[in-house]
């Protein structure tokens, strides 16, 4: 399973951040870990409450201001509307 997610995945990652994560989300990495290959290693970064390291991958001008960013905090009722009413969201 974990060889058809690195080689047949259809999309490349730059990197995965966990953040605020649960304690069973790091026990699960600790687990999926060994089997994955080191560039797919090497882009999985768990943050907890530590935005500033978030910020050393991820520019705050793209980031909502819950995270210390600079765009507009995340509001579902929002997204929820445009979907609604139709609208293409990506």
């Amino acid at each position: 399973m974990v060889e058809g997610l690195q080689n047949c995945f259809p999309a490349r990652f730059k990197g995965v951040h966990f953040l605020e994560q649960p304690w069973y989300v790091e026990a699960a990495l600790m687990v999926i870990k060994p089997f994955l290959n080191d560039k797919i290693k090497e882009r999985i970064y768990v943050h907890g409450n530590n935005m500033s390291v978030l910020h050393e991958h991820v520019h705050k001008d793209i980031l909502p201001a819950d995270l210390g960013g600079e765009k507009p905090s995340y509001n579902p009722e929002q997204w929820l509307k445009m979907i609604e009413n139709g609208k293409r969201i990506i």
